[in-house]
């Protein structure tokens, strides 16, 4: 049991490391935190299932797999936060390094430390980040190993563009490629995010009410129609197996179902 904590709490620092940029021992508090109150709502959701459940043995074994997803769902949702916020400030942070860059002729560091004072704070780190490693002497390298860090494939492919202004920039005789790009990139963040934005939110809340909806539709139906769940308080053996065998599937389904759901969502994002 110890060394699946370490497991998952290591996988948490790392998930941290990426998002905040700090080191893995400063992520260590936050990340006991947070695997403290995983294993909270855990807890809590599996008595509620459990009071649902009263039946044999794989129906309480289908609680404990219906609990797993519940916690694997909370866990997304905890970085989701982070990373949509990190997404969604993007778009002005390349705006403002696009204007000082042009501004300071393709000269990126300068560029870069004005819009470390200027961005949003949500995108400071990153930006901070790739200013210090281009000040290295090996800073293609650095670069490099600063692009696998990077939580989102946007900030990967700035990474990149950077490390290009640092060789390339106001090279070009008709035009900047590395501005004419950071444009680019600028005007391909701004749709997605408004065009996945309504995408995911329509997704989220039909996740939410595939998970949900057992646990709204077991209670009413108990309470509506007798002949289908009355047997739950085992005087009717069989019934009851029967009734116990229907409210397992529905969770099975509902767990499945949020599953595939998150999944597509994590695909368009």
């Amino acid at each position: 049991m110890n060394k699946i904590l370490h497991i998952l709490l290591a996988r948490l620092n790392n998930r941290l490391t990426l998002i905040n940029q700090k080191s893995p021992a400063q992520n260590a508090g936050a990340g006991i935190a947070l695997i403290s109150g995983l294993m909270l709502l855990g807890a809590v959701y599996f008595l509620f299932a459990y009071s649902t459940l009263r039946g044999l043995w794989y129906h309480k074994a289908l609680c404990g797999f219906s609990t797993l997803v519940f916690v694997f769902l909370c866990k997304e949702s905890y970085f989701e936060v982070y990373e949509k916020r990190i997404k969604k400030d993007l778009p002005d942070t390349l705006k403002k390094l696009t204007h000082y860059y042009n501004h300071y002729k393709g000269n990126i560091i300068p560029a870069l430390e004005d819009t470390i004072s200027r961005c949003p704070r949500s995108n400071r780190i990153y930006i901070i980040k790739i200013k210090d490693a281009l000040m290295k002497p090996d800073y293609q390298s650095k670069i490099e190993e600063l692009e696998n860090k990077m939580p989102l494939i946007w900030l990967k492919m700035l990474c990149r563009l950077i490390l290009s202004a640092k060789e390339n920039g106001g090279e070009s005789p008709v035009g900047d490629v590395v501005s004419n790009n950071l444009k680019r990139m600028t005007n391909i963040v701004t749709f997605l995010d408004i065009e996945q934005g309504y995408n995911d939110a329509e997704l989220l809340d039909m996740q939410l009410f595939v998970f949900f909806s057992p646990f709204l539709v077991i209670p009413m139906t108990k309470w509506y129609n007798t002949s289908l769940l009355s047997d739950l308080n085992l005087g009717d053996i069989y019934g009851s197996i029967q009734a116990h065998g229907l409210t397992a599937i529905m969770m099975l389904i509902s767990a499945v179902g949020a599953v595939f759901i998150h999944w597509m969502r994590k695909l368009q994002s």
